[in-house]
């Protein structure tokens, strides 16, 4: 039936009713001035009410702080049945656990929101203006300085001290010297790696080399180093030190500002060739901060003689990341946020000024993502101090965390039934807090853009997660055997060299980064409140680098079935 103003079409299914409207009716009236001339409509301001504002913020983050809801709540969970089977005793409090999975969940939401909506576009401009702007040495440096400003600044770093419990002194104490009486050696050696690889990185790719050749090399000359110290007495465990530390050299921002610098940068440095994205920069710069504190070591041993310590003199510190809120307090806790946050928004900064003279792109989106990330990362340190407290202390790698109140009484379990309970909650903690990684996330979602969703965030996560929890159940089982950390180390080896050798480069490149971002700010407090490492105390124990060689081989067992795709 047709009519004037529209048609009605009837079917089987259904009717479709069609009216034709006057496109007058969807524009404002014309109006012309005194010279004919048109004059431009000023559209009315949009007025919300209360109503419509909850309207719009309810369905922006409810699925976003769901999302991390899901990931964060089984985490306290799997502690509370941890201890309830190991100890037949709960030794936290509901009140904090619940709180502190609220204020968790909402400051992974804030900070990966601050990063994509405002900083990580930032960082992918500065990047990509860069190599236009500036000359290849110029840009050298400014990665250089880059890459030692964030290793100065991370509060990472302040997790190492902390592995000097009483049986790193007793085994260690050449350790428990370079970490106290020259901790700036260690820390500028650190941050001397990082800038070195990350201008090498940004150098071999300028060139339009690939970044496997490098990756092998530094692989290959820091099991040799490992080999080396694994020999001296007193040296073996810094060799386990050096492959913990570099998990905990880059934070979530300052990876998440590589990752955008190498996107960005990455395709005017190539000039037109494949590009690479800028990937295999974050596990270059981690091979490069594990070989070069075993050179220090070996530098430093004939300078620092082992000296007779008194386990008895040192008590055991607490670590910061899982030490209580109200001791820590909220004043530390803002300022460990500034020291992550300030320095990866300075250096752009000063860089486009400076360097590029361009004015800052869209300051106020600029402000708008480093708000939202800087209380988001405070949330997120709040929220895991809070909810993941739930510690004591442990005498070895495989006993379970012992509840503070002297009243409680084991569950005598027997031997392997204790042991195959660490195992198992030691794979579900690894594989839960895995999923909650901000900087695994970035990666993810940038992969996943880049592959058109081919590649999923959630199938890399899955991966990643599979390879860091079977890596943390062969890193306790270490431990348990009382097995040296080389002899994981060289199969480990092995394999990544056999794997990324038959993979594609992209694919290579993707699972070292995936490396050198595992294990992750939720993952160390988790398995720290499990008591897991020297007496609960994760770097130094070789653990975090077996997470990180299970990732590595997981990814690429994954890309060899194609189940990883990189453009």
């Amino acid at each position: 039936m047709n009519q004037e103003n529209g048609s009605e079409y009837s079917s089987r299914n259904g009717t479709v009713v069609i009216r034709r409207i006057s496109y007058n009716l969807l524009t404002p009236k014309i109006r012309r001035h005194l010279k004919g001339g048109i004059v431009p409509h000023v559209a009315p301001p949009v007025k919300l009410n209360s109503k419509d504002i909850y309207r719009l913020l309810h369905s922006y983050f409810s699925h976003r702080f769901l999302d991390q809801f899901r990931v964060i709540l089984p985490l306290p969970l799997l502690l509370i049945a941890f201890q309830w089977l190991t100890w037949r005793h709960f030794d936290g409090h509901s009140v904090s656990i619940v709180t502190g999975v609220l204020a968790l969940s909402a400051g992974l939401m804030l900070f990966l929101e601050g990063l994509r909506s405002g900083l990580i576009p930032f960082w992918e401009t500065v990047g990509n203006l860069l190599p236009q702007k500036t000359s290849l040495s110029t840009l050298l440096l400014f990665m250089f300085l880059t890459g030692f400003g964030l290793t100065l600044s991370e509060p990472g770093l302040a997790f190492l001290p902390h592995s000097d419990s009483r049986i790193a002194v007793a085994q260690a104490p050449f350790v428990h010297t370079l970490l106290h009486q020259h901790s700036l050696w260690l820390t500028w050696a650190m941050g001397t790696a990082t800038g070195l690889a990350l201008s090498l990185g940004v150098l071999l790719l300028s060139r339009g080399l690939s970044l496997k050749p490098a990756l092998t090399i530094l692989l290959l000359a820091s099991v040799v180093l490992t080999w080396v110290l694994s020999r001296i007495p007193h040296l073996d465990r810094l060799a386990e030190l050096a492959w913990d530390a570099a998990s905990v050299t880059l934070g979530p921002v300052s990876i998440s500002l590589i990752l955008a610098l190498g996107k960005g940068m990455v395709p005017s440095i190539t000039k037109g060739r494949k590009t690479r994205l800028g990937l295999g920069l974050i596990g270059l710069t981690a091979l490069a901060v594990v070989a070069v504190v075993l050179l220090l070591g070996l530098i430093m041993a004939p300078l620092l003689p082992a000296p007779d310590i008194d386990i008895n003199a040192y008590p055991l510190a607490p670590d910061p990341r899982v030490t209580s809120w109200h001791l820590s307090g909220p004043i530390d806790t803002i300022l460990w946020t500034l020291r992550a946050i300030v320095p990866t928004v300075v250096l752009p900064v000063l860089a486009c000024l400076f360097l590029l003279r361009e004015k800052i792109p869209e300051p106020g989106m600029l402000a708008y993502g480093t708000i939202l990330a800087a209380l988001g990362l405070t949330l997120t340190h709040f929220g895991s101090t809070l909810g993941l407290s739930i510690t004591g202390t442990a005498s070895a790698p495989w006993e379970p965390t012992v509840p503070t109140q002297a009243s409680v009484v084991p569950a005598n379990l027997p031997p392997w039934a204790e042991h195959g309970t660490i195992l198992i909650f030691a794979f579900a903690l690894t594989f839960a807090s895995t999923f909650a990684n901000p900087g695994l996330n970035i990666l993810g979602s940038l992969l996943e853009n880049v592959s058109n969703g081919v590649s999923t965030r959630k199938g890399l996560l899955r991966i990643v997660a599979i390879g860091a929890a079977s890596g943390i159940v062969m890193g306790v089982l270490k431990e348990m055997l009382a097995i040296h950390f080389i002899w994981f180390l060289l199969p480990a080896t092995l394999a990544l060299l056999l794997l990324a050798q038959s993979s594609l480069v992209q694919r290579a490149a993707l699972a070292w980064d995936c490396g050198g971002i595992i294990p992750g700010p939720i993952t160390l407090p988790a398995l720290q409140a499990m008591g897991l490492g020297i007496n609960g105390t994760l770097a130094g124990s070789g653990l975090l680098a077996m997470a990180a060689m299970g990732s590595m081989i997981a990814v690429l067992l994954a890309s060899l079935r194609n189940h990883i795709h990189t453009p």
